[in-house]
């Protein structure tokens, strides 16, 4: 669970940063965490379990962690512990640490892709 804490912080600094607070910031990383933790599920239900998507399955799988998430991330002043546990980290571990969370995200996006595509 530390490792999406990270993210969570992480990307809600990229929206602060970049300016992009068009909602709350929480808000947006909170919802990408929740579409990146989806696409995992449905690529280990295809590949681990053999399970196809049906229309019921690909609505209730995002639901589970979106709503698991908010409840854990989005309630509360979670994000400004984060920040008081991972203000201070050094520009070297930061640029690792982002390369890792970028490199989560592409895999699960291409593990969703190459699932979806053989389900058909």
């Amino acid at each position: 669970m530390i490792v999406f804490y990270y993210m969570f912080y992480r990307i809600s600094k990229f929206f602060v940063k970049y300016d992009l607070e068009t909602f709350n910031p929480e808000i947006n990383s909170g919802g990408i965490i929740s579409l990146m933790q989806s696409f995992n599920i449905i690529a280990i239900l295809y590949f681990v379990f053999s399970v196809k998507m049906t229309l019921s399955l690909s609505i209730l799988i995002p639901a589970v962690p979106l709503t698991l998430n908010w409840f854990v991330l989005l309630t509360g002043k979670k994000l400004k512990e984060l920040e008081i546990k991972w203000d201070g980290e050094d520009h070297k571990t930061k640029r690792r640490r982002g390369f890792l969370i970028v490199l989560y995200m592409l895999c699960s996006v291409f593990f969703l892709i190459s699932a979806y595509s053989k389900m058909t």
